[in-house]
């Protein structure tokens, strides 16, 4: 019998439907396993808050964070351990807000504890699984991990790409991670591509005023500063603090880092008053929102010592930064690399000061900090190598 060409046959009409039902009911148990995970979750969080509050039944008023937190660690271990999906989801939530109040080492026993789980699950939601990677990226930049943080959001992104298409705004924020973490890393090329990819995602999704595209702005001027564009690293930051300053008031944090970024920019292009002034700004808005240890606040105040440095004020230099080390190494340990950069300037400090011995030992404290965690061409590692053999040089 002849066959009408593009018309199939009975049995492979039949194969065809029956391959589409069978995604359908995949897809309805994907659906139905979502909603009700997402009612349980719901449900533990607000049983969670409830112990606190007397109207429902609570006893305190005054719990605090970490005793809520320790709660809801408690119950997530022990009444759950037969539903890994609805635990995993939570560790990973409570594992995210540990990293925010600054517990880290909470942080990141609940959220290894949450990629475990994703990972002995049969068939893992490819998004929770991609959230848990990403929120475990977030505390490795943080701590200085680079390199583990780079391969955990390279295989978020496969995930979420997979799953939600190239172009979803969720990518965005991916995409501003990973461009972060790779200019932490020196990767300044591979860095600027992510963030330039990171901000049109977001223009496209959002507009062009919306804080997230503020954000990508002010990280992409971040890796052309480091680049050498200057200029159009200004722009951006520029950009960046006018779409913050209307949203979110002149005093907001975000400002902050508008303002230390342009310090950063024309420290580069020795413009050390404009530098000057645009740090005390930053540290200004920083001391109020964070307090005067906080890390970004000591951040700042390395940087002005830079510059205190770069003008030729040593003296102030010497006493900002031996200051803002102790307080870095209290807050963050010894071995963290913003210890490293204030090591750097104390280095040079102490050579402009003649005092060689002391000079060759802050580089190379900061060599050992930086060699093997940034890349070769990092500016921090090249200026530490350069202290180190100028004061070898010396001592011959």
């Amino acid at each position: 019998m002849a066959v009408v060409p593009g018309m199939l046959h009975a049995r492979e009409a039949q194969e065809l439907a029956q391959v589409a039902e069978s995604q359908a009911r995949r897809e309805a148990l994907r659906a139905s396993r979502e909603a009700r995970t997402a009612t349980r979750v719901s449900d533990v969080l607000v049983g969670l808050f409830a112990v606190a509050d007397p109207s429902q039944g609570g006893t305190s008023t005054t719990m605090d964070v970490g005793e809520l937190l320790e709660r809801g660690t408690a119950r997530i271990r022990k009444g759950l351990d037969d539903e890994p999906e609805i635990q995993a989801r939570l560790m990973s939530t409570l594992g995210d807000i540990y990293r925010v109040v600054g517990d880290y080492e909470q942080s990141r026993e609940h959220l290894e504890g949450a990629l475990e789980l994703w990972e002995a699950t049969a068939d893992p939601d490819p998004y929770r699984l991609g959230q848990t990677l990403n929120h475990l990226a977030v505390l490795d930049r943080n701590v200085g991990n680079y390199r583990d943080a780079e391969a955990r959001l390279i295989r978020a992104l496969e995930l979420w790409e997979e799953g939600l298409g190239p172009n979803h705004p969720k990518i965005g924020g991916l995409l501003n991670n990973l461009g972060n973490v790779r200019q932490n890393l020196g990767q300044y090329e591979t860095a600027a591509e992510a963030l330039e990819r990171a901000l049109g995602t977001w223009e496209k999704a959002y507009g062009p005023e919306h804080r997230d595209v503020g954000i990508a702005a002010l990280n992409l001027g971040n890796v052309w500063n480091q680049l050498g564009r200057d200029d159009d690293a200004i722009a951006l930051y520029r950009r960046a603090g006018t779409i913050f300053e209307a949203l979110l008031g002149a005093d907001h944090p975000h400002l902050a880092v508008v303002q230390n970024n342009i310090g950063d920019a024309q420290n580069d292009l020795g413009n050390y008053e404009a530098a000057e002034s645009a740090f005390r700004n930053a540290l200004r808005i920083r001391t109020a929102a964070l307090g005067p240890e906080h890390s970004a606040t000591l951040a700042t105040e390395s940087n002005l010592g830079d510059v205190l440095l770069r003008s030729g004020r040593l003296e102030e230099a010497e006493a900002l930064l031996a200051d803002v080390l102790s307080r870095f190494e209290h807050a963050l340990g010894p071995d963290h690399l913003q210890v490293a950069y204030v090591c750097v300037y104390l280095s040079e400090i102490r050579s402009h000061q003649g005092r060689t011995a002391e000079a060759l030992a802050f580089a190379e404290r900061a060599l050992s900090l930086l060699e093997g965690r940034v890349e070769d061409d990092e500016p921090s590692l090249r200026r530490a190598r350069e202290a180190a053999e100028r004061a070898r040089r010396i001592t011959r």
